[in-house]
C-alpha cells in the first residue's frame, strides 16, 4: 500500500486520528507492512509485547483462552489497531489476533517506537498521552465489563434459590433497590456519611439478592409448606443463613473481595435482630455489621408486602405499622427511622417492580 493510501487508512484510527499529517508519516517510515495469510496468527495470548499493529487491510480475529476453551472476543478490520499498550507496558499479550482472510497491517515495533521518540521529542510526548489514555480507557471498559459480568452472575445465582419459591416474583430486584435507596439515604446522615461511600452503596446492591441463597439446601417440603413449620422444620428453615454463609465463607478464603465480604454478613445477618432475639447467633445492636442491619428490615418489609405460601399480601399501612413497631427490637431505630421517614420513596419501589403473576398490589 502506497504512503499516501497508508496515510489516509492510519487517519481513520481513533488513536491516530488526532495527529497531523506530517506525525502519521513518522509512524509510517518507522512502521513496517506485513501481509497475513488466512489462519495466520499475528500475536499469541501470553506472548510478550513487541509492538502496535494498525490494520489496513482485511479483517482479524481476536480470541482469548478459556480454562481450555478458545473464545473469540470480537473482530479487528481496518482503521483499528491492536498491542498499542505494549509500547509503554512489558505486560504480556492479552489475546490471541488471527487473520480471517489476507490481509495487511502496519506494525511499528517497541524499538522503532522508541526510536522515534528520541528523534521527535515534542511528538513523543503527544504520543504517549495519547497512549496513556488509551490504556486508562480500555482499563475502564474491561473492568466495567468485569463488573457487570460478575453482578449479572451474582444475580442468576441469587435468582436460581428464589425460583424454588413460586411466590417470590420480583424479591430480589424490590430487595436490591430498597437496600441501595437506605444506603443512599443513610451516606447523607452526619451519622454515617464517613462509613459509607461509593464502593459499599455499590456492594450492598450487588450483594443483596445473594441473602437467601442458602435456601437451596432446604427441603421443599419446609421451604413450600403452607402454614405453620414445626419447632424442628423452623429449625430446618434457620439453617439457610448457616447454609449460604459457609458456601461465602470459602469464596472469601480465596478472593479478596469486598463484594463477597458484603455478602457473607448479610447472608449470615440478615435474621438477626436488634435486641439480640434473632439468629443464627443472637447478635445484638451494632454488633449486627451494617449491611446485616439494612438488609434485615429490607427484606421483612418486602416480605410484609407479598403473598407467600403462608400469608396473604399486607397493605401499606399494615406493613408501616409492623415496622414501626419493630423499631429498637427487631430492627436499628435510627435505620428504622429514616426508613419511615422516607417511606414514600420505598412504596414506589414497591409499585415499580410489581409481581405480575398476582396483579395483587396491596394499597392503604
Amino acid at each position: 500500500m502506497s504512503p499516501e493510501q497508508t496515510r489516509k487508512q492510519l487517519l481513520t484510527d481513533p488513536l491516530v486520528s488526532s495527529l497531523s499529517e506530517s506525525e502519521v508519516d513518522l509512524i509510517i517510515q518507522h512502521g513496517q507492512q506485513t501481509e497475513f495469510s488466512e489462519h495466520d496468527i499475528v500475536v499469541h495470548e501470553g506472548d510478550e509485547g513487541d509492538g502496535v499493529f494498525f490494520v489496513l487491510s482485511g479483517e482479524f480475529s481476536v480470541s482469548k483462552n478459556f480454562a481450555g476453551v478458545n473464545k473469540e472476543l470480537g473482530r479487528l478490520w481496518p482503521g483499528q489497531s491492536f498491542g498499542e499498550i505494549s509500547l509503554i507496558s512489558d505486560a504480556p499479550r492479552t489475546a490471541t489476533v488471527t487473520a480471517r482472510k489476507t490481509s495487511l497491517c502496519l506494525k511499528l515495533a517497541k524499538d522503532r517506537f522508541d526510536q522515534l521518540l528520541a528523534d521527535n521529542g515534542h511528538f513523543g510526548l503527544k504520543i504517549s498521552k495519547l497512549l496513556t489514555q488509551r490504556m486508562i480507557e480500555t482499563e475502564r471498559a474491561a473492568n466495567r465489563q468485569l463488573i457487570e459480568s460478575y453482578q449479572a452472575l451474582i444475580f442468576a445465582l441469587s435468582d436460581l434459590a428464589e425460583s424454588r419459591d413460586p411466590e417470590t416474583g420480583a424479591h430480589l430486584l424490590r430487595v436490591q433497590n430498597y437496600c441501595r435507596l437506605l444506603a443512599i439515604l443513610l451516606a447523607s446522615t452526619e451519622r454515617y456519611r464517613d462509613q459509607i461511600d461509593d464502593r459499599f452503596i455499590e456492594d450492598l446492591y450487588t450483594a443483596s439478592p445473594l441473602h437467601d441463597i442458602g435456601k437451596v439446601g432446604i427441603p421443599d417440603g419446609v421451604l413450600l409448606k403452607p402454614g405453620a413449620l414445626t419447632d424442628q422444620e423452623f429449625a430446618i428453615m434457620k439453617s439457610h443463613t448457616g447454609l449460604g454463609a459457609k458456601t461465602l465463607k470459602k469464596v472469601c478464603s480465596t478472593l479478596d473481595s469486598s463484594t463477597f465480604r458484603v455478602a457473607y454478613n448479610v447472608i449470615h445477618e440478615h435474621h438477626e435482630r436488634w435486641d439480640g432475639s434473632g439468629y443464627p447467633n443472637g447478635t445484638a445492636g451494632e454488633e449486627i455489621s451494617l449491611e446485616g442491619r439494612i438488609m434485615a428490615l429490607a427484606d421483612v418489609y418486602d416480605a410484609l408486602l407479598s403473598k407467600r405460601v403462608y400469608k396473604p399480601a399486607f397493605s401499606y399501612e399494615k406493613t408501616k405499622a409492623i415496622i414501626t413497631e419493630g423499631r429498637g427490637q427487631h430492627f436499628d431505630p435510627y435505620i428504622t427511622d429514616l426508613f419511615l421517614a422516607n417511606i414514600d420513596q420505598f412504596e414506589a419501589i414497591h409499585q415499580q417492580y410489581e409481581d405480575e403473576d398476582t396483579g395483587e398490589m396491596p394499597f392503604p
